[in-house]
């Protein structure tokens, strides 16, 4: 299914209804974290979708500006939600 929010292709979604008017949205699991509809679940964790790489580290001339630790890429914006391999 496709995220209303970030437009992206996934099995993993959560519906969200607004109690005012009634819609349903259909968001990833991702977006669903990052604007706190739900808690991140345990057994996944934050990853580049273009590397894979799982850390992001400030930027060199703006600390409060975090990017992906191996390919540079912008980290809210690179960062998609997986789970975990065993």
């Amino acid at each position: 299914m496709k995220c209303d929010m970030c437009d992206c292709h996934t099995s993993k979604i959560v519906k969200i209804r607004n109690h005012k008017n009634g819609n349903e949205l259909n968001i990833c699991r991702g977006c669903a974290v990052q604007n706190g509809f739900i808690k991140k679940p345990s057994d996944t964790h934050w990853e580049c979708k273009y590397c894979d790489c799982t850390r992001g580290v400030p930027y060199a001339d703006e600390p409060d500006f975090m990017v992906c630790a191996r390919c540079g890429a912008e980290w809210e914006d690179c960062k998609m939600l997986v789970d975990d391999e065993y």
